[in-house]
């Protein structure tokens, strides 16, 4: 019995340590397998983190991108719209520039003849007060005195249509002339029986009437013709015009 006693109790210890081994090699296997556990699933967190970080990255450079093609682009419609504008512009400046000259040559072309043939015996005053020889008042002289016989013919100075024939109460029987381009001429002092008539269109060296006696104002004057122009409103030298 007591042989049996020593026996099993050497054999139930050497049992159970071989439990606490066989214990010990399965926590160190759950060990292990576990780190490795832990180091996969890290790596694939990483990766994904660095995947997730790339992707943003990718996002906000396609979104810079486009917000410069939008600034360029928005860029050269104004550039464009401003040299769009600037050749309007620069035509329509070129077109007004290129009219006035026209102008300017349709006057100049146009014939001018004197409305009769004399000598100047009283000038233009170009605003100045001088003293008339009938009434003795200082006043301006719109115009020119031109010396002719009375009855000498008249003429206009160059194409028109008549605007006004009309017994002035200082002036006498007077005609006047739309001339065209801001131009009109007054002839002053002339007979009754005019030769035109109100609307008519006349040429340069049509013979409007003859030289008279009519004008009170210049009435202690030798035979005239009073001779006005008129140029956008306001008085100027007929001689100027004339040549």
């Amino acid at each position: 019995m007591k042989n049996y006693s020593t026996q099993s109790g050497k054999k139930k210890a050497h049992s159970q340590s071989g439990l606490y081994i066989t214990l010990a090699a399965s926590v160190l296997m759950l060990s292990v397998a576990g780190y490795f556990a832990y180091s996969q699933t890290k790596d694939s967190l990483e990766g994904q983190l660095d995947s997730s970080i790339s992707l943003s990255e990718s996002i906000n450079n396609a979104s810079i991108g486009k917000n410069n093609v939008k600034k360029d682009d928005a860029a050269q419609t104004t550039t464009t719209t401003r040299a769009t504008t600037t050749r309007a512009t620069t035509t329509t400046t070129a077109a007004a520039t290129t009219t006035a000259p026209v102008q300017a040559e349709s006057t100049a072309a146009q014939p001018f003849v004197y409305p009769v043939s004399g000598d100047i015996i009283n000038d233009f005053s170009d605003g100045e007060l001088v003293k008339s020889t009938t009434t003795g008042i200082w006043q301006t002289h719109n115009g020119i005195d031109i010396a002719a016989d009375e009855g000498a013919a008249v003429k206009s100075m160059t194409s028109g249509t008549v605007t006004a024939v009309e017994l002035d109460p200082l002036w006498g029987y007077c005609v006047t002339i739309d001339h065209g381009n801001g131009i009109s001429a007054r002839y002053c002092n002339l007979s009754e029986g005019l030769s035109v008539t109100e609307g008519a269109n006349v040429n340069a060296g049509t013979v409007l009437g003859t030289v008279g006696k009519s004008a009170d104002i210049e009435s202690s004057m030798p035979s005239h013709l009073h001779f006005e122009v008129m140029q956008h409103d306001s008085f100027t030298d007929p001689c100027q015009m004339l040549g």
